[in-house]
């Protein structure tokens, strides 16, 4: 039996003295219970990252990460930054941590190294939502600006690069702040990701391209995203508690050409005509899940493994549970006394077979390097000389020396190495040899070319000698048949075969 568990991360309340110290707690969600806490945490609104072996969380008063050590439940290390971070993402891996600030730069920390990198001011504003893509090949970010920016992961970890790092192509459709950004989950190049806005709108792209494919339009303006585990729709929470389901083939698009192949979602009719999405339509198509009670704004939303159930939090501190088919509210998982401020759905166990990773980070994240900070918040970057990583592996390794003779599993090494080489060379002069002695008998290449352009003169002359004899046949045969006349043709025919046979 599957099991799955949510992590969730409130914000301290500055006003209200009776509220208690907020946490970060994981809740089973199958048995509804609390099953781990962590204390000394207040994070703004997507300020936790979360990876197989720890959880970093963006204080949302000063500029620290706390990291958190699953396995040990503790506070393992409290790592002080220059600059407060508002949103933060963890790659697929947990290899690199990325982080958004008030002053709109875009930062990333490799945790095994412990380096550094950050962007100039290229934001506006602050950056409000960031995440990576299923292959970590993009960064996407957000801002109050309005704009929506696309990185390149390896341009902005190149050791080599010395000059300002730009995002790769900037989407700017949207007029207002960019309030919520998640990505689909599949690996080839018609890959989505759906932006959402305060201008009361949602699109939906093909970002590793730049294409707009759709736009919808709500009453109210969208606070936070998820997507259905197989991208077929994507859910939306609003200010009024509401949360709202848009699927990708329901009638909600318009219908693609009937010689089109392509998904409606994909298809260029109607593109540039935003879909406009009201209040009482289907279940799967638009209409709005309410509940009594549930009235405050949506902050965060999480859709579960089979894609049945959908996870809320709000601003009232609860956490509950929706049922997809009907619509309705299943259940309240849990009331905090701290408005939710993110929701993390972690990975499901129970599978009967699973691959685990031969590695991850190493047990505590190397902090960063205060001179790599200090040289991120310059206008300028300057070009890295040295690197190495921290990583633990997860398997028993052998130990050999260099002297020893490698595993008989594997065939690398030096000594092997230099005797293929030898062994390809030899090959390699054996077959030249042959190809221009050998293959001949021993006999000379130039005397033997010397024969055959010999050989090829004698049987020119032989040829001109053959012309020649059919030329004179044939001109002796048309004097005689006007001469006697075509009737004496055997006679001549007999004296000629006599001479030619002569």
């Amino acid at each position: 039996m599957l099991s799955e568990q949510v992590l969730v991360g409130t914000l301290r309340s500055l006003t209200d003295p009776s509220s208690s110290e907020s946490t970060l707690s994981i809740y089973d969600l199958h048995t509804y219970k609390q099953v781990a806490t962590y204390k000394r945490s207040s994070t703004a609104k997507s300020g936790l990252a979360v990876t197989s072996s720890h959880i970093y969380a963006a204080q949302a008063d000063k500029a620290i990460i706390n990291v958190y050590d699953r396995s040990k439940g503790i506070l393992a290390s409290t790592v002080p930054f220059t600059e407060q971070f508002t949103v933060l993402s963890a790659s697929h891996g947990g290899a690199l941590i990325a982080g958004g600030t008030e002053s709109g730069r875009l930062t990333i920390w490799e945790v095994a190294s412990g380096r550094f990198i950050s962007t100039g001011h290229i934001h506006l504003q602050r950056v409000t939502t960031i995440t990576f893509d299923p292959t970590n090949t993009f960064i996407i970010t957000g801002s109050a600006d309005s704009n929506v920016y696309i990185w390149s992961v390896a341009q902005l970890t190149d050791l080599r690069s010395s000059a300002d790092r730009k995002p790769e192509r900037i989407l700017d459709h949207h007029q207002r702040e960019i309030t919520s950004i998640v990505v689909g989950r599949a690996n080839g190049p018609a890959n989505i990701a759906v932006t959402a806005s305060q201008d009361l709108s949602c699109i939906v792209w093909n970002y590793q391209t730049g294409i707009f494919l759709r736009r919808f339009l709500f009453p109210i303006a969208p606070l936070t995203l998820a997507l259905d585990p197989a991208d077929r729709a994507f859910y939306a929470g609003f200010q009024d508690g509401s949360i709202q389901c848009i699927d990708f083939h329901g009638d909600s698009l318009p219908q693609a050409a009937p010689c089109s192949t392509s998904h409606r979602l994909f298809a260029s009719e109607g593109r540039n005509v935003p879909v406009t999405i009201g209040e009482s339509e289907g279940v799967r198509s638009g209409r709005k899940w309410v509940s009594a009670g549930h009235d405050s704004p949506v902050t965060a939303v999480a859709v579960m493994f089979e894609g049945d159930f959908v996870v809320t939090g709000n601003e009232r501190g609860e956490v509950c549970v929706w049922d997809v088919a009907t619509g309705s509210l299943y259940r309240r998982v849990v009331g905090l006394k701290a408005p939710i401020t993110s929701l993390h759905l972690l990975p499901p166990t129970g599978f009967l077979s699973s691959s685990a990773p031969t590695t991850h980070p190493p047990p505590l994240p190397l902090k960063p390097r205060y001179d790599t900070l200090n040289a991120s918040s310059s206008t300028s970057s300057s070009q890295q000389t040295t690197y190495s990583i921290t990583t633990q592996f997860l398997t028993h390794l052998t130990p050999f020396s260099l002297s020893q003779q490698p595993p008989k599993y594997s065939s690398f090494s030096p000594a092997n190495d230099l005797s293929q080489i030898l062994s390809g060379a030899r090959e390699m002069s054996s077959c030249t040899r042959s190809s221009i002695g050998g293959g001949l008998g021993g006999v000379d290449p130039r005397k033997r070319v010397e024969e055959l352009e010999s050989e090829l003169v004698r049987m020119h002359r032989s040829y001109e000698q053959l012309v020649g004899l059919h030329k004179g046949l044939w001109e002796r045969q048309a004097r005689w048949m006007l001469e006697v006349g075509v009737d004496g043709g055997e006679g001549w025919e007999e004296s000629d075969e006599m001479e030619v046979m002569s």
